[in-house]
């Protein structure tokens, strides 16, 4: 009788024991889970900062080409406006060279015109 006794102990053990390990594997698998999930919504917020920095980078890339864009057409409208200066320059050197020029002629006119006159009145 004392070794059946014994025998159920040993089987209430055993039995003890297997159940305690079942409830490792099942703490360890639950642990395994979390980890996983964890994971997966670090590996998610990382997408999200790389799809952020993507759009951010490629907004940048389109406001800089923007900028060269408008940069571009500054210049080319400096180019035409120090054309401009150049060109309205030569025609003011133009205009009085003109200017002088039909005075000189008007001067010399008048010269002519009072040496004939005074030629005619000594006539």
């Amino acid at each position: 009788r004392g070794s059946g006794r014994t025998a159920d102990g040993e089987s209430a053990r055993e039995a003890e024991r297997v159940a305690a390990a079942a409830s490792d594997k099942r703490a360890l698998q639950a642990r395994e889970r979390q980890r996983a999930l964890a994971a997966r919504a670090a590996e998610a917020a990382a997408l999200q900062k790389l799809r952020t920095a993507t759009r951010v980078v490629s907004e940048a890339a389109r406001s800089a080409a923007d900028a060269a864009a408008a940069a571009d057409s500054a210049r080319q409208q400096l180019r035409v406006a120090r054309r401009r200066v150049t060109d309205a320059r030569h025609e003011l050197e133009t205009q009085r060279e003109r200017a002088a020029s039909q005075q000189r002629s008007a001067k010399h006119g008048a010269r002519l015109a009072r040496y004939e006159r005074r030629l005619r009145r000594h006539r």
